[in-house]
Protein backbone atom coordinates (compact mmCIF):
# COMPACT_ATOMS: atom_id res chain seq x y z
CA UNK A 1 0.00 0.00 0.00
CA UNK A 2 2.90 2.31 0.56
CA UNK A 3 4.73 1.81 -2.25
CA UNK A 4 1.43 2.38 -4.11
CA UNK A 5 0.62 5.69 -2.93
CA UNK A 6 4.22 6.94 -3.01
CA UNK A 7 3.61 5.78 -7.18
CA UNK A 8 -0.06 7.56 -6.96
CA UNK A 9 2.01 10.90 -5.41
CA UNK A 10 4.60 11.12 -7.88
CA UNK A 11 2.05 10.73 -10.53
CA UNK A 12 -0.17 13.33 -9.13
CA UNK A 13 2.49 15.62 -8.43
CA UNK A 14 3.90 15.47 -11.95
CA UNK A 15 0.24 15.67 -13.86
CA UNK A 16 0.03 19.22 -11.56
CA UNK A 17 3.67 20.29 -12.54
CA UNK A 18 2.95 19.06 -15.98
CA UNK A 19 -0.50 21.70 -15.76
CA UNK A 20 0.79 24.65 -14.46
CA UNK A 21 3.77 23.98 -17.24
CA UNK A 22 1.50 24.41 -19.91
CA UNK A 23 0.98 28.19 -18.30
CA UNK A 24 4.73 28.76 -17.52
CA UNK A 25 6.56 27.24 -20.68
CA UNK A 26 5.78 23.88 -21.60
CA UNK A 27 9.61 22.65 -21.70
CA UNK A 28 9.58 23.52 -17.78
CA UNK A 29 7.28 19.89 -17.36
CA UNK A 30 9.14 17.82 -14.75
CA UNK A 31 8.89 15.04 -16.95
CA UNK A 32 10.04 17.14 -20.25
CA UNK A 33 12.65 18.62 -18.89
CA UNK A 34 14.16 15.61 -17.26
CA UNK A 35 13.70 13.90 -20.82
CA UNK A 36 15.40 16.83 -22.39
CA UNK A 37 18.91 16.90 -20.01
CA UNK A 38 18.77 13.30 -20.35
CA UNK A 39 18.51 13.60 -24.25
CA UNK A 40 21.53 15.94 -24.15
CA UNK A 41 23.54 14.22 -21.79
CA UNK A 42 23.54 11.28 -24.01
CA UNK A 43 26.44 10.28 -26.32
CA UNK A 44 25.91 10.94 -29.94
CA UNK A 45 26.31 7.19 -30.43
CA UNK A 46 23.84 6.17 -28.32
CA UNK A 47 21.78 8.89 -29.62
CA UNK A 48 22.02 7.28 -33.17
CA UNK A 49 21.59 3.62 -32.21
CA UNK A 50 18.47 4.79 -30.72
CA UNK A 51 16.88 6.78 -33.74
CA UNK A 52 18.02 3.49 -35.75
CA UNK A 53 16.51 0.95 -33.21
CA UNK A 54 12.83 2.89 -32.57
CA UNK A 55 12.94 5.47 -35.55
CA UNK A 56 10.50 8.35 -34.26
CA UNK A 57 9.52 6.76 -31.28
CA UNK A 58 12.56 7.45 -29.69
CA UNK A 59 11.10 10.54 -27.84
CA UNK A 60 8.43 8.61 -26.69
CA UNK A 61 10.33 5.72 -25.56
CA UNK A 62 12.91 7.90 -23.22
CA UNK A 63 9.82 9.45 -21.42
CA UNK A 64 8.73 6.49 -20.77
CA UNK A 65 12.11 5.55 -19.60
CA UNK A 66 11.97 8.74 -17.70
CA UNK A 67 8.38 7.88 -16.19
CA UNK A 68 9.87 4.55 -15.12
CA UNK A 69 12.46 5.13 -12.89
CA UNK A 70 10.14 7.97 -11.14
CA UNK A 71 7.82 5.52 -10.36
CA UNK A 72 10.52 3.04 -9.12
CA UNK A 73 12.00 5.81 -6.84
CA UNK A 74 8.62 6.67 -6.07
CA UNK A 75 7.58 3.48 -4.72
CA UNK A 76 10.73 3.65 -2.87
CA UNK A 77 9.86 6.61 -1.54
CA UNK A 78 6.45 5.27 -0.48
CA UNK A 79 7.91 2.31 1.90
CA UNK A 80 10.57 4.87 3.25
CA UNK A 81 7.51 7.11 4.31
CA UNK A 82 5.56 4.03 6.21
CA UNK A 83 8.21 4.43 8.82
CA UNK A 84 9.76 7.70 8.53
CA UNK A 85 6.77 9.83 7.14
CA UNK A 86 9.01 13.12 7.37
CA UNK A 87 12.04 11.44 5.43
CA UNK A 88 9.38 10.19 2.46
CA UNK A 89 8.25 14.13 2.81
CA UNK A 90 11.61 15.41 1.75
CA UNK A 91 12.61 12.88 -0.70
CA UNK A 92 9.07 13.56 -3.09
CA UNK A 93 10.69 17.25 -2.46
CA UNK A 94 13.78 16.01 -3.75
CA UNK A 95 12.90 14.59 -6.40
CA UNK A 96 10.86 16.98 -7.94
CA UNK A 97 13.32 19.93 -7.02
CA UNK A 98 15.66 17.20 -9.47
CA UNK A 99 13.19 17.96 -12.41
CA UNK A 100 13.49 21.45 -11.25
CA UNK A 101 17.51 21.96 -11.74
CA UNK A 102 17.01 19.81 -15.06
CA UNK A 103 14.65 22.88 -16.56
CA UNK A 104 16.76 25.99 -14.62
CA UNK A 105 19.65 24.53 -16.55
CA UNK A 106 17.91 23.98 -19.71
CA UNK A 107 19.83 26.31 -22.40
CA UNK A 108 16.79 28.13 -22.68
CA UNK A 109 15.29 28.82 -19.41
CA UNK A 110 13.35 31.47 -17.64
CA UNK A 111 13.38 32.29 -14.28
CA UNK A 112 9.84 31.30 -13.84
CA UNK A 113 10.53 27.91 -15.00
CA UNK A 114 11.02 26.55 -11.49
CA UNK A 115 7.26 26.99 -10.79
CA UNK A 116 6.24 23.29 -12.19
CA UNK A 117 8.33 21.59 -10.44
CA UNK A 118 7.18 23.69 -6.99
CA UNK A 119 4.02 23.06 -7.68
CA UNK A 120 4.84 19.33 -8.14
CA UNK A 121 6.34 19.08 -4.99
CA UNK A 122 3.61 20.54 -3.16
CA UNK A 123 0.96 18.52 -4.91
CA UNK A 124 3.40 15.10 -4.32
CA UNK A 125 3.84 15.75 -0.61
CA UNK A 126 0.06 16.76 0.09
CA UNK A 127 -0.62 13.51 -1.92
CA UNK A 128 1.71 11.31 -0.33
CA UNK A 129 0.41 12.79 3.19
CA UNK A 130 -3.11 12.09 2.56
CA UNK A 131 -2.87 9.04 1.44
CA UNK A 132 -1.04 7.85 3.93
CA UNK A 133 -3.57 8.85 6.50
CA UNK A 134 -6.16 6.65 4.55
CA UNK A 135 -3.80 3.57 5.26
CA UNK A 136 -4.64 1.67 8.35
CA UNK A 137 -2.56 1.77 10.98
CA UNK A 138 -1.57 -1.82 11.20
CA UNK A 139 0.25 -3.40 13.92
CA UNK A 140 4.34 -3.52 14.05
CA UNK A 141 5.85 -6.86 14.13
CA UNK A 142 6.40 -8.05 17.77
CA UNK A 143 4.60 -4.85 19.42
CA UNK A 144 2.09 -5.30 21.81
CA UNK A 145 -1.52 -4.53 21.38
CA UNK A 146 -4.31 -4.62 23.54
CA UNK A 147 -5.49 -8.33 22.33
CA UNK A 148 -2.33 -9.36 23.76
CA UNK A 149 -2.49 -8.13 27.54
CA UNK A 150 -5.71 -9.69 27.63
CA UNK A 151 -3.71 -12.72 27.07
CA UNK A 152 -1.46 -12.31 29.40
CA UNK A 153 0.05 -13.57 32.57
CA UNK A 154 -2.53 -12.79 34.17
CA UNK A 155 -5.51 -14.40 31.39
CA UNK A 156 -2.86 -17.54 31.88
CA UNK A 157 -3.71 -17.64 35.54
CA UNK A 158 -7.16 -17.21 35.06
CA UNK A 159 -7.10 -20.00 32.47
CA UNK A 160 -5.44 -22.26 35.04
CA UNK A 161 -8.75 -22.25 37.13
CA UNK A 162 -11.00 -23.26 34.09
CA UNK A 163 -8.33 -26.41 33.72
CA UNK A 164 -6.79 -24.86 30.31
CA UNK A 165 -3.64 -23.62 30.75
CA UNK A 166 -1.88 -22.29 28.08
CA UNK A 167 1.68 -21.42 27.76
CA UNK A 168 3.10 -17.97 27.67
CA UNK A 169 4.72 -16.71 24.80
CA UNK A 170 8.07 -14.56 25.16
CA UNK A 171 6.84 -11.96 22.08
CA UNK A 172 3.97 -11.28 25.19
CA UNK A 173 6.56 -8.45 26.76
CA UNK A 174 7.38 -5.78 25.84
CA UNK A 175 10.76 -4.10 27.04
CA UNK A 176 10.62 -0.29 28.63
CA UNK A 177 13.51 1.80 28.80
CA UNK A 178 14.23 3.32 32.37
CA UNK A 179 12.34 6.78 32.56
CA UNK A 180 10.53 6.33 29.82
CA UNK A 181 7.01 6.54 31.04
CA UNK A 182 4.41 3.31 29.62
CA UNK A 183 3.01 0.89 31.97
CA UNK A 184 5.36 -1.98 32.30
Amino acid sequence: MYAVSGVLAAAAGMAVGHLVAAFVNPSASPVLAVGSTVIDATPTPVKEWAVQNFGTADKPILLGSVALVTALAAAAIGLVSRSKPSLGNILVVGLAMLAGLAAWFRPASAPFDIVPALVTACAGVLTLTGLRSLIPNLPTPGAATAGLAASGPTAAADDTHTGSATQESPLDHTAYAKGVGGTP
